[in-house]
Order: C-alpha cells, then sequence, then structure tokens
C-alpha cells in the first residue's frame, strides 16, 4: 500500500471510530500531510490553505475558489489523486461545500459552522510518521546538517549583510 492510501486508510478507521460521516481538512499541515507534501497556500503566513479537502468514506472533494481551481487542478494534479474538484466564486461562500455536507456528521481542523472542531487528533494522526517520511525527514536533517557544516567551516555567513 502506497503513503497516500496508508494515509487514507488511517483517516477512514479514525472517522469510522468516531463516527464521522466526512472530515474537512483546511489547515495547511493536514492538507499537505493527505495529499504527500502539496501546498495549497498562497500567503505563508496563513495557516489556513486556500483550498480544503473533503473525505468522505466514498469520495475525496477539493472544495477551493474559482481563482484557485486553475492552479490546483494544472499544478498539483489532484484530479490524478482522485480528487473531484468543486470550485465556487469567492464572494459566493461556499455553497458546494454546504451541500457535500448537509445531513452528514462531519469534522473540521478548523472552526467552521456545522462541523466539530478535532484539529488535536487529526494531528495527532499526523504526527504518526510513516516509514517513507521518516526517511524523508532522516535525509532533510542530514542535507542541512551538512549545508550548516560546511558554511560554518569556510567562514560564510548564513544571514546576509545589513544593507
Amino acid at each position: 500500500m502506497n503513503e497516500l492510501d496508508t494515509k487514507r486508510r488511517r483517516l477512514l478507521t479514525w472517522m469510522e471510530e468516531r463516527g464521522w460521516e466526512a472530515v474537512y481538512l483546511a489547515r495547511v499541515a493536514n492538507f499537505a500531510w493527505f495529499t504527500g507534501g502539496l501546498e495549497p497556500v498562497v500567503m505563508l503566513s496563513s495557516d489556513r490553505a486556500e483550498a480544503g479537502l473533503l473525505i468522505t468514506p466514498e469520495r475525496s472533494y477539493v472544495v477551493c475558489n474559482t481563482i484557485e481551481h486553475p492552479r490546483l487542478r494544472d499544478e498539483d494534479r489532484l484530479e490524478g489523486l482522485g480528487y473531484a474538484f468543486h470550485p465556487s466564486p469567492w464572494y459566493d461562500g461556499a455553497p458546494e461545500f454546504d451541500s457535500l455536507v448537509r445531513g452528514r456528521r462531519w469534522a473540521t481542523d478548523w472552526p467552521l459552522p456545522g462541523g466539530t472542531d478535532c484539529s488535536a487528533e487529526i494531528a495527532r494522526l499526523r504526527f504518526q510518521l510513516l516509514p517513507d517520511e521518516a526517511e524523508r525527514y532522516r535525509r532533510l536533517g542530514l542535507a542541512t546538517g551538512l549545508f550548516m557544516t560546511t558554511n560554518w567551516a569556510m567562514g560564510t555567513s548564513l544571514v546576509p549583510p545589513a544593507e
């Protein structure tokens, strides 16, 4: 089973154990985790993604505005990962989202009307690294350490000079 399938199975098991019929992932960290590293951001200082993922046992959806839809479709290729897009005009709220969750018990990682904020529980799912994720962290740590020691040994400042 690949990484994304394992994460989906992990999330669906958690949903079933708690009686959720859908989960909405709106935080950047959870979107990136669930999609294997995709970045749904325009403004880097925000914790909330420009698009959200609505996960149900039957299907996975990308809920976004019509401005972000082409970028997410073309750059991140989420349709190829099995996601159905539900874009809405930015000024119109999210009528597509409302129709997808209407009548369901749903959890979210961001406070939203009608959903139950389960951000801490969802974060715990993300904190359980899979072997491939642990290996990526190990390689990143090794590369960072090598970069830092090489630049320090050469006397190179890692901080740009003030102008």
